[in-house]
């Protein structure tokens, strides 16, 4: 378990005012017990006799990545426990909400706070007098025996409370259900102002325990006996955490050897893949403030998802809407040709260099579906050996034929043409039998274009004729037919338009220009069946380790003749030549999952 500081002699105070006019309101509101769930306090009707009592309450904060417990020998996803950075366990602000048995608000008022009649139901704790020396922020187990003094009526106390670090509430009462519902804006926090915690939500038996139960002994009549029977509430971080490495020299993976890549030029090369970093897909930037969970069937889920003797469990509900809609453009931000912006950097380890990784919320969304799964992008670059170094190799596919860049595929297209696409020769001589009318297309006609743009996948490029060549006059040859002009020549444009017509009737490519290339690697959970519905997800409070081990084949290509923006990366589909990575995904808690990947097709 943690240690942790005491910080001693600190008090809030909670006192009771204007008696006689809450006891009124209270007697009031005892013939009135079918509006009591909605009374904000519900919590704190008074049966007493109008006599007050001082009595304290003691709060012991317990991070819930403490790393004491079991690691699961048998999973090779479960990395085992580890704390968070400085960063992630500090407190800037701390927020006890106090509730009656029904989740109802038990109201606060001030600091000191009135109680019954408030007009909110939480405290702010005094984060100052726990700094340590230079102002170092205060961590997680640095809150430990804070006092809380109530003055209440007579046996009037509250029964369940919520903490919330690094959040501001609103001025206002919040039932228990409030403080589920709530999705704010930075609700995963950040260094400069704390990363959102908040009450570790799990199953113990029958019941999902969201607040921490105040018990009638929790509640002393000193601030010494109050220490020695402490509240303790346990708390995890909202955010999920994702980091990418490997132990590759200068992040490079051999892909294909020369053996598998000869291209039509006959020159046969190794092709390696170099990564230039990552990003998240589909992640979610926002999650609800404290955790949502189901009973849910083991069997069903394929993880032992509760840990009740550590006030945790491993999966959680995602909101319904995505706050944020993505789109891929990375390969498209270019600079000379080259992609500007890489994202996250490939870390050499999980020491958690700056750069390295990044933070999300839960993403549980339907398991079977891989469009919805939260992903990491890896962005690489095909290059092959230049003497003593590497240089970027620019290659295409087509038919099964490998190419050694543009300028060869399009020749490669140009001669699948010659014998069934023409144009007007403009220096035709009628006098001259050795003068052809009509000349076949060549590859200065044909201009690449992004497969989107003529309904093919956004990893493929198809086939357009260049604006120059758009001028010319273009016939379709058969033997049958022979030379009959595309469209209709009394029709302007319409010969260009029939022609790109017929030429988007070929067989999409793919090229990968100036080498660029992606590989999609599928976030893990724990689950270690694939059939099962914990196999793929991110879940808060959890790393998620990502290690690439060995990668194969050249990946989805990301072609930017366009500046086109690709709504979602795709999974290359080509048969011959599949990508996939080999990864090791280990999932810490923060609880860690690691993922070794090997990619290949």
């Amino acid at each position: 378990m943690l240690n942790n500081a005491k910080v001693d002699g600190y008090e809030l105070k909670l006192t009771n005012t204007d008696m006689k006019k809450y006891l009124f309101i209270a007697l009031a509101l005892l013939g009135m017990a079918s509006c009591a769930k909605d009374d904000l306090n519900a919590g704190n009707k008074p049966h007493h006799n109008g006599e007050v009592e001082e009595s304290y309450i003691a709060i012991n904060l317990m991070a819930a990545d403490v790393d004491s417990r079991a690691q699961d020998t048998t999973n090779p996803k479960d990395g085992g426990y580890e704390d968070g950075t400085d960063a992630e366990r500090a407190v800037k602000r701390a927020y006890f909400f106090f509730f009656d048995e029904n989740g109802s608000p038990f109201n606060l008022l001030g600091a000191p706070a009135t109680a019954p009649g408030g007009t909110k139901n939480y405290l702010q704790l005094n984060i100052t007098p726990m700094q340590k020396e230079g102002g170092e922020d205060v961590n997680v187990s640095d809150i430990s025996q804070a006092v809380l003094v109530l003055q209440t009526y007579k046996g009037i106390h509250p029964k369940q409370v919520v903490a919330v670090l690094n959040w501001t509430p609103d001025d206002r009462a919040y039932t228990l259900a409030d403080l589920q519902n709530i999705v704010e804006e930075n609700s995963l926090g950040n260094d400069a102002n704390g990363y959102v915690m908040s009450n570790s939500v799990y199953l113990n038996g029958e019941n999902i325990m969201v607040a921490t139960p105040i018990a009638e002994g929790n509640i002393k009549t000193t601030a010494d006996d109050a220490k020695a029977a402490p509240v303790e509430i346990y708390v995890e971080r909202t955010a999920a955490k994702v980091v990418v490495t490997t132990t590759a020299a200068d992040n490079r993976f051999e892909v294909a050897t020369e053996s598998e890549f000869t291209p039509v030029d006959d020159v046969a090369r190794k092709v390696y893949v170099e990564l230039l970093g990552w990003e998240l897909y589909n992640e979610f930037d926002k999650t609800n403030i404290i955790k949502s969970i189901e009973n849910w069937d083991v069997n069903v889920l394929g993880l032992t998802w509760n840990d009740s003797p550590y006030f945790r469990s491993y999966w959680a509900e995602t909101m319904n809407v995505r706050t944020t809609n993505d789109t891929f453009a990375w390969s498209y931000a270019t600079a000379n040709g080259l992609p500007t912006e890489y994202g996250y950097k490939v870390a050499a380890d999980a020491s958690y260099a700056a750069g390295t990784y990044a933070y999300c919320g839960e993403n549980t969304l339907d398991w079977t579906t891989n469009d919805v799964r939260t992903k990491v992008i890896l962005k690489g670059r095909l290059v092959e050996q230049d003497g003593e170094g590497y240089k970027t190799l620019e290659l295409a596919r087509w038919y099964g034929n490998e190419y050694a860049g543009e300028d060869d595929l399009k020749t490669a297209v140009a001669n699948s043409l010659a014998y069934t696409v023409f144009y007007d020769n403009p220096a035709y001589d009628s006098n001259n039998p050795e003068s052809p009318k009509y000349l076949s297309i060549t590859p200065d006609h044909i201009q690449v274009v992004h497969g989107e743009t003529i309904g093919k996948a956004a990893y493929e490029v198809g086939f357009q004729l260049t604006n120059a060549a758009q001028g010319l006059t273009w016939y379709k040859y058969s033997s049958a037919g022979g030379h009959q002009i595309f469209g209709d020549s009394g029709v302007a444009g319409d010969n260009a338009i029939k022609t790109n017509a017929h030429l988007a009737t070929v067989e999409p490519a793919v090229l990968y220009e100036s080498g660029d290339t992606y590989y999609i690697v599928d976030i893990e959970h724990l689950g270690k069946d694939k059939n099962k519905t914990a196999y793929y997800g991110v879940v808060r409070n959890h790393v998620y380790q990502i290690d690439i081990q060995s990668i194969k084949g050249y990946g989805s290509p990301g072609y930017s003749g366009f500046a086109h923006v690709v709504e979602k990366p795709e999974y290359p589909k080509d048969d011959d030549k599949e990508s996939y990575v080999a990864a090791r995904i280990n999932v810490l808690s923060w609880k860690v999952v690691k993922q070794g990947v090997n990619i290949e097709q």
